[in-house]
């Protein structure tokens, strides 16, 4: 099949910005091209489905040392964007985000937004606070606690398990040795972590920016972990 056709079919079926009559149109479009070259829509639709569900994996972030920053930002993708994270150590820290490309685009979005507004509240809202990384806690916890309300949604446990079976899988057939690692402050609580609350509770994530249909992850507060590969 000519590459060319096949992605000017992609742009005409694609329903994103559009107007019900819009797609329609375009639809009808599609279908008089795709019968001019003899494709047969249907199975590029299945196609395109079987490329969705393909589990795969993308680095993020590559520091000295990975920032606690990063490290929450990722927490709140892991909980809610349908992705898994990795972090690799060696001569530098390397971050991985694991799941299909729709969620890994979406968590990667997220990713870097998370970690400019991070940074800012901290810049900004820290007051006389020290502890960058009790107030950094702070933040992702009180974000954490207002997407469980937002995001979660009272999705099928057969579509909510499936993903995470198949990441799990794709870790294991790729990756080895993890080990895990608490993120959490030595010490939980103090000025620096309640002032980051307070910060945390104001970043917004919009609405329209969702990774999938899961429920969010509920762990202890002071129980969320990182996953190393040495």
């Amino acid at each position: 099949m000519n590459p060319t056709i096949i992605s000017k079919l992609k742009a005409m079926l694609n329903r994103n910005g559009r107007t019900e009559a819009e797609a329609d149109t375009f639809q009808i479009m599609a279908a008089a091209l795709a019968d001019k070259h003899g494709i047969d829509i249907a199975a590029l639709d299945a196609a395109e489905a079987r490329q969705a569900s393909v589990i795969m994996h993308k680095q993020v972030g590559e520091w000295g040392k990975c920032p606690p920053e990063a490290d929450y930002a990722a927490v709140i993708c892991k909980s809610f964007f349908e992705v898994d994270t990795i972090t690799s150590c060696g001569w530098t820290e390397r971050m991985q985000f694991v799941g299909t490309a729709h969620h890994l685009e979406v968590a990667e979005y997220v990713f870097n937004f998370l970690l400019r507004e991070f940074r800012w509240q901290w810049n900004h809202r820290r007051g006389r606070c020290r502890n960058r990384k009790q107030f950094l806690y702070g933040c992702m916890v009180a974000l954490h606690t207002k997407l469980s309300a937002r995001f979660a949604k009272p999705a099928t446990e057969a579509v909510e398990v499936s993903w995470k079976a198949k990441r799990q899988a794709y870790i294991a057939a790729t990756f080895s040795k993890l080990t895990t690692t608490p993120l959490a402050p030595k010490q939980v609580g103090g000025a620096a972590t309640q002032r980051g609350f307070r910060a945390g509770s104001e970043i917004e994530i919009r609405p329209g920016v969702n990774g999938g249909q899961r429920k969010a992850e509920q762990p202890a507060l002071a129980g969320f972990e990182r996953r190393l590969l040495a």
